[in-house]
């Protein structure tokens, strides 16, 4: 479980991480909002935390479960969400 959480992190911080995209907050009943002052400090974590809420989003509308599958992406994801939030939160 930890390692395909670890892969999920893996791809989708590495597609979060090419793109520049201006991220003011997040509204995700799950997951706290990232605070404004934050993202022109960590950009990087802001573009990759938009990157795993956009991938959760996906998740979330997939079509069927894949055998448990989906739900474990979709844990993976949440875990990713709150380490990326976690190093947010260090830096204060």
């Amino acid at each position: 479980m930890i390692r395909v959480g670890t892969l999920a992190l893996a791809s989708v911080l590495g597609l979060g991480l090419s793109g520049g995209l201006a991220i003011n907050n997040f509204a995700h009943a799950s997951q706290p909002a990232v605070r404004t002052l934050d993202d022109d400090r960590h950009p990087e974590i802001t573009r990759a935390m938009h990157s795993l809420h956009e991938a959760r989003d996906a998740l979330a509308n997939a079509a069927r479960d894949f055998d448990g599958h989906r739900k474990a992406a979709l844990d993976a994801t949440d875990a990713a969400i709150a380490e990326c939030q976690k190093c947010m939160d260090i830096d204060h």
